[in-house]
Parts: C-alpha cells; sequence; structure tokens
C-alpha cells in the first residue's frame, strides 16, 4: 500500500489550485512525476505515514498543513517490475502561499526534484497512480467515496 498526498496551495495568487510532484529517480517510475507518499510502516496508521513521508522527502511539516482529507485509492499493476499497489490519496492545503513553504529534496536519491505545478496544467510523464487519479478529476468522480480506477 502507497499513501501518496496531494498538496495545494490554494490558488497561489493565480486563482487556481497548485500541486506539490516530485520527479522520481531510482525506482518503478522512474522520470515521472508523483505526489509526495510512500510505504505504510509496520503499526503505523495511513495518517501517520502521510505526516512522516511528506517530512521526510519535502521537510513540509504537519503544522503547515489544513485540513488532511481522504481521497480515492487506485489499484495499479506494474507489470514490468513484478508489483501491485493500492494508492490511498489524501489531500490538503498548505497553510501559506507557495514561496512561503519551504520545500526541501530530502532523499536525492529517490527524487530529482520537488516542484509546484497548476493543476491544469501538470507535467508529463505522470506516475501511474497519478495519472489515474487525473482521470478521475476529468470525468468528476475523484470525491466518489468508492471510485476504483483500474
Amino acid at each position: 500500500m502507497i499513501i501518496a498526498s496531494y498538496i495545494g496551495d490554494g490558488n497561489g495568487g493565480t486563482g487556481h489550485l497548485h500541486v506539490l510532484l516530485g520527479k522520481r529517480k531510482g525506482s518503478h517510475g522512474a522520470g515521472t512525476w508523483s505526489f509526495p507518499g510512500g510505504h505504510i510502516d509496520f503499526g503505523e496508521t495511513a495518517i501517520e505515514t502521510v505526516y512522516r513521508e511528506l517530512e521526510e522527502e519535502t521537510g513540509i511539516t504537519k503544522d503547515q498543513l489544513g485540513i488532511l482529507h481522504r481521497g480515492p485509492y487506485v489499484e495499479t499493476v506494474f507489470e514490468e517490475d513484478g508489483k501491485h499497489y493500492v494508492t490511498l490519496l489524501f489531500y490538503t492545503i498548505v497553510r501559506s502561499v507557495i514561496g512561503a513553504v519551504d520545500v526541501q529534496l530530502k532523499e536525492p536519491d529517490k527524487c530529482e526534484e520537488w516542484r509546484w505545478f497548476d493543476i491544469r496544467k501538470l507535467p508529463s510523464p505522470l506516475f501511474k497512480p497519478i495519472e489515474k487519479y487525473k482521470e478521475a478529476l476529468a470525468d468528476g468522480s475523484f470525491f466518489d467515496e468508492f471510485y476504483e480506477a483500474r
């Protein structure tokens, strides 16, 4: 199971939501853009994982975030790697504008860079689970509690 954290800044002064994406490296999905996230540690709750992974990967702490919301989940098969994941999405809004949030590259062996993107202009290529979330946004099923993209 993987937790993906969809972090937006409200509107970044442009009137549109911006999301934080990192360019993956060193594992399946290398070269694709993805939300911060990772595997749940033994005995850890999904919400604890969100906060831990955010801080480990970006330096963003719980006190910099607004209310954490549970979004949809997707199942993704990476046949070339022999992996099958269930990805849970949580989303929140940071409590300040983009420039005021100090996003750090804390795991340079796993991520090339972090960058804010307008939700309407996402980069390519996207990590497979994120591509599925994008499809859910486009067809209106993103906020459907029972959404399952295949």
